[in-house]
């Protein structure tokens, strides 16, 4: 039993580490993705936009 809970416990901070550096890969996305969007570098309408807004509405 203790070495089941010692398990589930390391598990669980593996778990909240993966979690943790998960989040800050998509909001860095979604920061490139925003700057992007602002940058006026995509022509209104293009396919590379679309895709741009895409990322940003799922991350």
């Amino acid at each position: 039993p203790c070495e089941q809970e010692a398990l589930i416990e390391e598990e669980a901070e593996m778990e909240g580490a993966l979690a943790t550096s998960l989040i800050r890969k998509v909001n860095k996305i979604r920061k490139i993705a925003n700057n992007l969007l602002l940058s006026g570098v995509f022509p209104e309408g293009s396919r590379a936009m679309t895709d741009v807004h895409h990322i940003w509405d799922m991350a």
